[in-house]
Formats: structure tokens, C-alpha cells, sequence
């Protein structure tokens, strides 16, 4: 068995043992021909994606190897093969995990699984189990009067469930595979699932060569399971000898009663620092405590800085927790999350929320996460503060305005994670919120590996997405949980409360004797990469690929050096990820240093100290700063309140109500509408983001994705609320202004979106993804001229949505097939490209393919609904109008049946009770009017279908744009200002419908609500976005670019395309540039 568990060892283990048993080693007796060498170096580091030969060399140098060692010793597995000349070599091998494995399995086969024993997965993990307990209990029968302060037996069966569930994660996999080829060579017995799944393990696990057999297989996996069994014994016994010293200690610090240890949780958290975790300790009597294996300084100082602010009199006061930090670990006192009694309470508890958003803010803190937070009663209390003073280590980073918008947001409150932001988003922008504010149970963006039919011959592993557990941080009354969606104020408040102190103590607090200098030595984490990076090459290197021999899954931790990192810290994430660790690093306020998991000091990571960067945050504050940081706390927090109901804005107050419904005494000019453009071009430049070079600009404003999810970042690069949005504003703008200030942004808001969207991106859609960008490139070519790299990048957009038909589950105008068509058809009447052409065709015919007929309606159903939708943005009707243009090009009838199938969806779908359109007999939307959902776009829409329609059909079409115009007049224009669900976006009804019905009063009525609108801004200051609570907004369909887009259309209606039709450009320039 030895030779094979060899396997197990790492280049770097490899070159040793050869190098003690033979000294000066020739290494060309284990390589191939030079030629062949190179070709297998090339294929190891093409596999771990290591390209310039400066992280070769470092590769090289961390396994201390020179290219000829290294080439020979990745061909050992093969060529070695074990045999005589090296065999004395491997007897003689020892290791500290070999030996817990070869006692593991000896113990095993001393103790056989009984008769009456579960047969499941524990049985493959069962010598660990048995040496670990072993271990355990020799180690508390060694300690005297252990007895009388911990239950031995219930103690240990605690800690024990927990590595069970560790080690078979880790084996899980290798278990599956063999149950999936055991199957299929029919080699189980058993008339059902469960009992063919027993046959497995009898046949397998129960016997000990078998057991034996499976470990020589896979040598990494049993290395692995060893190894893990071996650290984690050794926490558990160091967490029981420090519990037993410090016993007194706790019991009197922590005002606990005197009672035996009977059972730890040792499954807080991920595993750092040679498998230590945080646990949670629990006495007979049902106390507990935490216990946790770091320096707590950073806590012991953070409680004196909050008392300071107490006694100066900061109001409410804020709670401190109970701390004991010993030298290298201590413990906290259990904070157990418990109700509000009253209102005034849970307004207490946000205020003191604000308050401690301030200082984490002020001490450059980070990781701020649900599950860091506990809601005590009226009490915020923050559980884990190893991340303040969290200093970043700077690198040379391409020129952009997106780095530098997402700079200054890491720099402000939002980067503390308290505040909502959305992480782990996919190409398609959507992700997942983990904020401090936030913790409610979310749907993962990702697919996660969970196990299925469980203890059957059928169990396997398969990929999706997962609920996220909820937390304890929100405050609760009478059994309701407490958003801080409705007391964005309180927060606000206690924010500017904290802030004033700061500006007001600012001298005190910089003395040398103040409190925030206490910090200046005390180890705080340093975060340089996201756990779920570490987690997800953990997770994959124990797939049976990486599990028989350990340069396969050294290859492909190699991935690592894919980084911008040192060098000299990767060679240390490697070192944490080969134990199974999470990588853990540490600082101190007052250094330039960093420090490793295993205590090596890492010289001038840095290139300022943490406290340094903490004294200019305080120096630097001002009231400014605190009212600009405010609004973003505002901005965040309400939009993720608001989720997916950003399309159902409320009604204005009774104020509004007259200011927008009636028609203002103040008669305006058309040049008003232009003049406001302008207006509103100026502010959009005012509060851009330029990169160093000025080539690239951004917004930091509210994003809106497909799925509904709202949050403040850098503008996305989309044409829906991103930078390609207000690039086409800022460009029609310099157009009519005859401006060049505004063309200008314009060029440099397309640079970013066209730099933000990768090619090879998988989104087709026509608003957020690749199409977009093709829209927004015609119609900049038509403005200013043609441009070889616009040319070139339509080129490679075209090619992409060739091969993204498949990725398309959401087939409307906005996500989907349908917008895709009509921006593919703009570029084929401009170009004549039989390539753009087809690829519209595959669209097509996708929509063909997935169209629900029931009873004659064809409708279609995306993945974020589970039933279909009428409207234009969403639904049938957008759907139509891009098929029946199809049709009209191609002269398939089968895209006009389908599309006129479609138009069924209006019959079936109307309530005459209403007079409206309503999805899924939802009565509560009955008054949706809006562009994106209701009557407003599927007047849009049907207007669009007219030009293609049999006669037969167009009498009863025109009367339901009539519907339409008389619905969105009732409903349509007394809540927003903005294009998507706003009155501007249903100015362009009443618009398009004039036009195409010689219908001269509705446009008439459009230039009167225009006016409306513009009173509205003259009175209130500000326009009405579409995001509920009129936050800020920058995008085209629901801020200020889509509102002085409108605005410019009323003010020449034939210069400007429609762009909520997503109509081609009206003309062509002749001007290049």
C-alpha cells in the first residue's frame, strides 16, 4: 500500500525524499528526452494558466526547483514506478499523516463494523472517526480532574459529528464515482435503490483490503482525510486544554454558573491556521460562550474606542460585549439574538446601526456580513471584528473609470459590507446580498455541488442553485422581523450623529493618547482574496481527478499564480490550501507588513501603514463628504428594499398629484425642453468618474439587472441604466446643442461599456448585454462616422450572438430573443450582411422553438416567471413585434403564424372591468401602464405590428391601441418621470401612435404632459426617476439620461429616433472620424 499512497506527496515532498536518500541526485534519470520534457512543462503550466516566464521563475523558486527538477519530478508518477531501486527509499518514509493513516486503518480492522451498524457513507471515514476518538480520550485521561469540569463521552460525541461531516465532504465525490461505476458494471445486488446502495458498502467499505484498495486508488484522498484528522485533533485538544487553564477566568468574566463542559460546535466558520476554527462552547446548565483560537486585541480595543464615545455622549449609548484576549486566542461572551419590546426600540437599534456604520467606516473596516452581526434587543452587536484597519495592497491596474468608481466606493461606508451591495454577480449581473442591513434567505447566483439521493444506488452530486441560511442581525417586534428598508432614517441619523462627534473630538481622537491608538500593534486579518475563491479550488481539488495523485491537484492549485498578488504570498496560500485551510493572513495597524497562517513575516506588502490611512479618513472628513456618504446610505439600503417592485411606483402625495396631473399656468417653449436637456447633460458630467487618462468615465449610481435586483455601484455598461445608455444621451445631446462637450463623455462613456462588456460574453440581450452594445455602435457610426475599431467590434458582436442563441432563457424585448432581433435587423438594413441575417434567423427561430401553443395563444415562459407575460418590455407583444418584422424581411410565414398567434395573448389577457392588460389575473396590477409591464408598451407594441399586418387584422389592432391610449391616460402619467414606467416613457404612445393613426390631438397630449413634467422640475428641483422612492439615478430607462432623451424628442420629433422602440438611426452622416 505504501508505494501506491506515495502518490500522495507534492513535488516539493518528492524532490525532498529523493534528495535525503540520495545525495547529487541526477534528475535526467526520471526525465524523457528534453524535447518531450518541455512539451509536459508547457501542458502543466497552460493547465494552471501561468503565461509570462516571471511567475515561471517564481513557480520554480517557491518549490525551490530549478525548470530540469521540476520537469523530471511531474514525470515521476509515471516513470518512477516505484520499483526496486527506490523501493527502500518509500519504506523508509515517514510522515505524521501516514502514520494516523496506517494507525486509522489498523484500529479499523481490529474494530470491524458491526452487524447492526448504518451502512452509509461514515463507513468509508470510519478509522478516522475511531482514531480521533481514541486520540481524544487518552489525551482527558491524561489530564487530572478533568472529569470534574468536562462529560468526556458527550463532549467528544459532539466534536466527533462535526469532523464526520468534514471528512465526508471530502471524500464524498471519490465515494460517488465508485457507487456510478459499480453500478453500471452491474455489480450490486438488491432489489431497490437502498438496498443496492448497502450491497455497495458491504462489497466495498466493510472489509478492510477493500478499504485498503480504495485508499491506494485515491492516495490524495487519504492523505487528505488523515491529514484533516490529525489537525483537527489537535485544535480540539488545544481548545480543551486553554478551556480547563482559563475555566475560572470565564466563569467569572462572563457571570457564568459553575457547571460541566458537554458539548462544542466546532463548526463556526471556515478553517484557518492549521485547522483551527472559532467554536462555541456549550456548559451542562445551557450557557455557552465563544471560543476563538486569534488574538482578540482588536476586539478589547474596539469596546474601550465604543465607551469613549459613550462617555462623550453619544446617545443612545451603544452596548459592549464581554471580552477575555489572551496571548494568540481568548473568548467573547455569547451574544444570543433576542426581540424588541417596543418602536422606539427597533428606531434605537438603526440609530445605534448608523452610529456603529460610522466607526467600522472610520477604522477601515470590511467583511462586515450578516452573519457578523447580531441583533440583541435594541442592540446591533458586531461578533467579529478581525477585519478593521483592513489595509489593501495596491498593484498597477489598467487605465479605468470603473476601478476608480469602485475605488471610491471601497473607501467609503459601503465598504465596510454593512450597507447593502450585491456579491458574487455572474456575467449576467445577477448576484447574491449579503450585507450587515440585510438576511433574508436568497437563491445563490451560482450553482452549488449538493448531494442527491442519498443512501441509494441513484445518490450523486449535481450542480445548482441553494438558499442562503437566514441570519440574526435584523431586529424583530412581536414575532415580525424589522427591515431596514423602513428605517433608512434612524440610520441616516445615527450615521451624521457619529460623524459630528468625529468632527467635533477630531483633535482628541488624533492625540497620541487616544483610544485609537491602542490599536496600533493589535493583529487584524488581512482579506486579500474572497473566501469563495479559496473555497471553490478546495472544493474542486476533491474531485477524483485530484484525488489519486498529488501533482494532479497540485496543477491545479497552480492556478493561483494566475494573480496579481507577491509572489512570496501565493507560495503561502498554497501552503493553507494544500492542509484544506482557508489562506490566513495578518498585519498590524502600525506595519507594512504581513504575516502568514504558519508566522512568516512577509516584508513591505504595503506601501502605508493602516493607521496612517485611518488618521487622513478622520482628518479628511467633512460635512460634505458626511451629506454625499449619506446618500449613498440612503440610496443602498432603500434599493434593496425595494427589490423587484421598482416597476410599481407609488402614487405621488396630494402635492405632487396637482403639480403633475394639472396643467401648469406656466406656459413653456419648446427650447425649455431643450434647454433642460441640457440641464441635465451638465449635472450627468458633474458627477462622473474619469479614469487618470480621461479616456473612460463612469457613474456611481443605482443599478437595476435583469432579475429585478437594484444596487449602488459603478453604472453597469448596459443600454437599460449603464454607461451605453447615457452615451447615447450625452451624443444626441451634443447632436441638437451643436455641443461638443457632451459628444465628448459620449465617446468616453462608450469606451466603457464597450471595455466593461467582454466579447466572449454569453448575454445576447439587446439592454444589458451584447446586443446593446450593437445598437449603441450604429448609432454613434451614423452620428459621427465610421470607425475601423466600432466596425470591428460589431463584427465580433454579431459572431458572439451566433453562438449565444442557446444562452438566451428569457426570450423577451428586454432580456431576450425578441430585442436581439429588432437591433440585428437595424444593422442588416444598414449593412445588407447576409451574416447578421441569419443570426437573426437562429433568433427567430429560437423563439419558434420555445413558444407555449395553448389553445391557439403561443406565449413564452422565462426562467425568472412561471407564468407569461403580455406587456411589450416583457411579453407577447414585444415578442411579436420583433417576429412579424422578421417575417416582413425574411418572408417566412412561420415567424408571422407564430407572431400573430402571439397577439392572441390581448384577448386572452384583457379585463374589461379594468380596461387594461393584466398578467396572471393579478387584479392588484390592474393599473400598470408603463413601457416595460401594461398598456402604455403594448400600445408600443401593436403600433409596431401595424406596417405588417394582414388587413383583415389592423381594425381590431387600432382599436387596441386605443385601449392602450385611453388606459395610459387614466393610469400613466401621475407617478414617475422616467422612460421605463414614468410619464416620459409614455409620452412615446401617445407619439408613435399619433404619427402612425394621423392622430394629431394624442400628440398634442404628448408635448402637454412634457410640459407638465418640465413644470414639475422647475417647482420641485429635481425630476421624479423611476426608481419608488425617487432615488438617484443616471441610466436611460430609469434616470435622468432616459428623461432628457424624451425631452430632446419633444423638442424635434424628427431628429431622434425612438429609442424605447429601439428604432435605427434616422439618418447617415457623412462626417469620419
Amino acid at each position: 500500500m505504501k508505494e501506491q499512497i506515495m502518490r500522495a506527496l507534492f513535488l516539493h515532498e518528492r524532490k525532498n525524499l529523493v534528495d535525503q536518500a540520495f545525495q547529487g541526485f541526477n534528475y535526467k534519470n526520471w526525465r524523457q528526452d528534453k524535447e518531450k520534457t518541455i512539451e509536459l512543462i508547457d501542458e502543466w503550466f497552460k493547465f494552471a494558466l501561468i503565461s509570462t516566464e516571471s511567475k515561471k521563475e517564481a513557480r520554480f523558486k517557491a518549490s525551490s526547483m530549478n525548470e530540469e527538477i521540476f520537469g523530471a519530478l511531474i514525470q515521476s508518477t509515471e516513470n518512477l514506478k516505484w520499483d526496486e531501486n527506490y523501493l527502500a527509499i518509500i519504506k523508509e518514509y515517514q510522515a505524521d499523516w501516514f502514520r494516523v493513516l496506517e494507525e486509522a486503518l489498523k484500529m479499523n480492522e481490529n474494530h470491524p463494523v458491526l452487524q447492526n451498524e448504518s451502512r452509509t457513507m461514515n463507513v468509508l471515514i470510519r478509522p478516522f472517526i475511531i482514531w480521533a476518538r481514541n486520540q481524544l480520550k487518552q489525551h482527558l485521561s491524561k489530564i487530572d480532574n478533568a472529569q470534574d469540569f468536562i462529560l468526556h463521552e458527550n463532549t467528544i460525541n459532539s466534536v466527533l459529528h462535526t469532523l464526520s461531516f468534514q471528512l465526508t465532504q471530502i471524500a464524498g465525490r471519490s465515494f460517488v464515482l465508485e457507487l456510478n461505476i459499480a453500478k453500471t458494471l452491474e455489480e450490486l445486488e438488491g432489489q431497490t435503490p437502498e438496498e443496492r446502495f448497502i450491497s455497495f458498502i458491504e462489497k466495498k467499505f466493510v472489509g478492510h483490503k477493500q478499504l485498503v484498495s480504495f485508499f491506494s486508488e485515491y492516495a490524495v484522498i487519504a492523505r487528505t482525510l488523515a491529514e484533516r484528522t490529525m489537525l483537527f485533533v489537535n485544535v480540539i485538544k488545544e481548545t480543551l486544554d486553554r478551556y480547563l487553564l482559563n475555566r475560572s477566568m470565564i466563569i467569572d468574566i462572563f457571570s457564568l454558573h459553575s457547571s460541566e463542559l458537554i458539548r462544542i460546535d466546532a463548526g463556526f466558520g471556515d478553517s484557518h491556521q492549521q485547522g483551527r476554527t472559532v467554536m462555541r462552547l456549550y456548559l451542562a446548565n445551557g450557557q455557552s460562550f465563544m471560543y476563538k483560537p486569534k488574538p482578540l486585541d482588536i476586539s478589547l480595543h474596539f469596546q474601550a474606542l465604543i465607551q469613549w464615545f459613550n462617555d462623550k455622549g453619544f446617545s443612545p449609548f451603544l452596548q459592549r460585549n464581554s471580552v477575555i484576549a489572551l496571548e494568540g486566542y481568548g473568548y467573547e461572551k455569547f451574544i444570543e439574538a433576542k426581540p424588541c419590546k417596543t418602536e422606539e426600540e427597533i428606531q434605537c437599534f438603526y440609530t445605534r446601526l448608523g452610529a456603529l456604520l460610522a466607526i467600522i467606516y472610520l477604522l477601515d473596516g470590511t467583511d462586515f456580513h450578516y452573519e457578523n452581526l447580531i441583533a440583541f434587543g435594541e442592540h446591533p452587536m458586531l461578533i467579529d471584528l478581525e477585519t478593521l484597519f483592513h489595509n489593501q495592497v495596491y498593484h498597477n491596474v489598467p487605465d479605468s473609470a470603473d476601478i476608480e468608481a469602485q475605488f471610491r466606493i471601497r473607501n467609503s461606508p459601503l465598504g465596510t459590507s454593512l450597507l447593502p451591495i450585491l456579491f458574487h454577480q455572474d456575467d449576467k449581473g445577477f448576484g447574491i446580498e449579503l450585507s450587515g442591513v440585510n438576511g433574508e434567505k436568497q437563491m445563490t447566483p451560482y450553482p452549488v455541488l449538493s448531494l442527491v439521493d442519498v443512501n441509494t444506488d441513484n445518490m450523486r452530486y449535481i450542480r445548482k442553485s441553494q438558499a442562503t441560511s437566514t441570519g440574526n442581525n435584523r431586529p424583530s417586534l412581536e414575532g415580525e422581523l424589522k427591515n431596514a428598508g423602513d428605517y433608512t432614517t434612524e440610520i441616516v441619523n445615527g450615521f451624521q450623529l457619529l460623524c459630528s462627534m468625529l468632527l467635533q473630538y477630531r483633535m482628541d481622537l488624533l492625540a497620541p493618547t487616544s483610544p485609537l491608538f491602542t490599536f496600533k500593534d493589535a493583529p487584524v486579518r488581512i482579506v486579500l482574496r474572497s473566501t469563495q475563491f479559496y473555497t471553490n479550488f478546495l472544493l474542486e481539488s476533491r474531485h477524483p481527478d485530484y484525488g489519486r495523485d498529488a501533482l494532479n491537484q497540485e496543477n491545479l492549485l497552480d492556478r493561483i499564480w494566475f494573480s496579481w498578488l507577491d509572489d512570496r504570498i501565493i507560495s503561502s496560500e498554497l501552503q493553507d490550501l494544500r492542509v484544506g485551510d482557508i489562506p490566513y493572513f495578518t498585519s498590524k495597524p502600525s506595519s507594512l507588513d504581513l504575516w502568514d497562517s504558519y508566522g512568516k513575516c512577509i516584508k513591505d506588502v504595503f506601501t502605508r501603514t493602516s493607521m496612517s490611512i485611518v488618521e487622513d479618513r478622520l482628518k479628511s472628513l467633512t460635512t460634505d463628504s458626511i451629506s454625499l456618504y449619506s446618500d449613498w446610505i440612503s440610496s443602498s439600503i432603500a434599493g434593496s428594499s425595494l427589490g423587484k417592485h421598482v416597476h410599481k411606483v407609488h402614487d405621488p402625495s396630494p402635492n405632487e398629484k396637482v403639480m403633475i396631473n394639472g396643467y401648469s399656468p406656466k406656459p413653456l417653449h419648446s427650447e425649455k425642453f431643450l434647454e433642460t436637456a441640457r440641464i441635465l447633460g451638465d449635472e450627468l458630467i458633474k458627477k462622473s468618474v474619469f479614469s487618470p487618462s480621461k479616456k473612460y468615465v463612469t457613474w456611481i449610481g443605482m443599478n437595476l439587472n435583469y432579475r429585478g435586483q437594484l444596487y449602488l455601484s459603478a453604472l453597469s455598461p448596459g443600454l437599460y441604466d449603464g454607461t451605453a445608455g447615457i452615451a447615447l444621451f450625452l451624443a444626441y445631446l451634443g447632436k441638437i446643442s451643436e455641443d461638443e462637450k457632451y459628444t465628448s463623455v459620449a465617446l468616453a462613456a462608450l469606451e466603457t461599456a464597450l471595455s466593461k462588456i467582454p466579447v466572449h460574453l454569453k448575454f445576447p440581450s439587446a439592454f444589458y448585454g451584447q446586443a446593446s452594445l450593437l445598437y449603441i455602435l450604429s448609432h454613434f457610426e451614423n452620428l459621427l462616422g465610421f470607425n475601423d475599431a466600432w466596425s470591428k467590434r460589431k463584427s465580433d458582436i454579431i459572431n458572439n450572438l451566433d453562438d449565444s442563441v442557446e444562452e438566451d432563457a428569457f426570450f423577451d424585448l428586454l432580456g431576450g430573443s425578441a430585442g436581439v432581433i429588432h437591433v440585428l435587423l437595424n444593422e442588416y438594413n444598414h449593412t445588407k450582411s447576409a451574416k447578421t441575417l441569419e443570426v437573426a434567423i437562429k433568433y427567430g427561430e429560437h423563439l419558434l422553438k420555445h413558444g407555449i401553443n395553448n389553445n391557439g395563444v403561443i406565449s413564452w415562459i422565462s426562467n425568472v416567471s412561471p407564468t407569461p407575460y403580455v406587456g411589450f418590455g416583457h411579453g407577447s407583444i414585444g415578442i411579436a413585434s420583433a417576429l412579424f418584422r422578421l417575417a416582413a424581411v425574411t418572408k417566412k410565414d412561420c415567424y408571422y403564424a407564430t407572431a400573430e398567434k402571439a397577439l392572441a395573448h390581448l384577448t386572452e389577457a384583457y379585463s374589461p372591468d379594468y380596461f387594461n392588460w393584466i398578467d396572471h389575473g393579478n387584479k392588484e396590477n390592474h393599473d400598470l401602464a408603463n413601457w416595460c409591464h401594461g398598456a402604455s408598451g403594448i400600445g408600443i407594441g401593436l403600433t409596431l405590428c401595424i406596417p405588417y399586418l394582414k388587413s383583415s387584422l389592423v381594425p381590431g389592432i387600432v382599436h387596441n391601441i386605443e385601449r392602450a391610449v385611453n388606459t395610459t391616460l387614466k393610469y400613466g402619467f401621475n407617478k414617475s418621470h422616467c422612460i421605463c414606467h414614468g410619464s416620459l416613457g409614455n409620452i412615446e404612445l401617445l407619439i408613435l401612435a399619433g404619427q402612425a393613426l394621423n392622430r394629431p390631438e394624442w400628440v398634442t397630449e404628448a408635448k402637454k404632459q412634457g410640459n407638465n413634467a418640465l413644470n414639475y422640475y422647475f417647482e420641485h428641483g429635481k425630476f421624479k426617476t423611476g426608481l419608488p422612492t425617487a432615488l438617484d439615478s443616471q441610466g436611460l430607462w430609469l434616470g435622468l439620461s432616459g428623461i432628457g432623451y424624451q425631452l430632446m424628442r419633444l423638442y424635434s420629433l424628427n431628429s431622434l429616433p425612438s429609442i424605447l422602440s429601439l428604432q435605427e438611426p434616422l439618418q447617415k452622416e457623412s462626417s469620419c472620424i
